[in-house]
């Protein structure tokens, strides 16, 4: 089986500017066996297990990050 072919493509939760005003862009990827929760100016935030989590956390921990250093979030 063509494993490309299952993976699904990164999905950009949020943009926003921190309190500095530097721009960020918050994603979440698929890896083997599970997610990246990664700031993409910056480094992987998180990396979570799909024996245990699920898409929905990986985005709920985006949203948490950008929540929590954002100035504005941008949609």
């Amino acid at each position: 089986m063509d494993k490309s072919a299952t993976t699904a493509p990164p999905r950009t939760v949020a943009r926003f500017r921190d309190r500095a005003g530097a721009a960020h862009r918050v994603i979440v990827r698929t890896v083997p066996n599970g997610w990246e929760i990664i700031d993409v100016s910056m480094r992987v935030l998180d990396t979570l297990d799909a024996a245990y989590d699920d898409p929905g956390s990986a985005n709920a921990i985006a949203r948490a990050f950008v929540e929590q250093h954002c100035q504005r979030p941008q949609r």
